[in-house]
């Protein structure tokens, strides 16, 4: 199955949303977090907005592969959604954080394997992966302030639960 940029930015912004610490990890910092009100957004795009964005992709990356690969394509059609009041983190939660919920919880390292990285139909070699990959449960030493990577929907989940 090839998940569309949709998708891959539903995942992205779910961990976000939802990135609070595990309720029964206390030794876990509390991230900042704000609250948003409830209210209506506009969520996927028109053409035009899609062919906006194939624009500005090329002129920062140089190339057109994400036209080639029809990232924006499969967006859904542009339309209002209501969401209830939430909190959002203020910054995205990092490999250090992650790490700290996975050591008090017991929760698997993050991780993708090729077969299933393959599927998502990705611009990406699996092999650019690699790099963020855990060892033995333990981020990589030179990327503990980045933002987890590697994550599903499921693992956001778990991780704001």
């Amino acid at each position: 199955m090839r998940i569309g940029h949709l998708a891959t930015l539903h995942v992205m912004l779910t961990a976000i949303m939802l990135g609070l610490p595990h309720a029964g990890a206390d030794d876990i910092p509390m991230p900042d977090t704000i609250a948003i009100p409830a209210g209506a957004f506009i969520a996927g795009s028109d053409s035009r907005e899609q062919e906006a964005a194939y624009l500005l992709d090329e002129a920062a990356y140089g190339h057109t592969r994400t036209r080639q690969w029809g990232w924006y394509d499969d967006d859904m059609e542009r339309h209002q959604e209501d969401l209830p009041d939430f909190r959002i983190t203020t910054n995205l939660i990092t490999q250090t954080q992650y790490a700290a919920f996975v050591e008090a919880t017991g929760y698997p390292a993050p991780d993708v394997d090729k077969t299933t990285w393959d599927s998502y139909g990705l611009i990406h070699p699996y092999e650019r992966t690699r790099p963020y990959a855990w060892t033995d449960g333990t981020p990589p030493p030179d990327k503990l302030d980045h933002p987890v990577v590697l994550v599903d929907h499921a693992d956001a989940e778990a991780f704001a639960a």
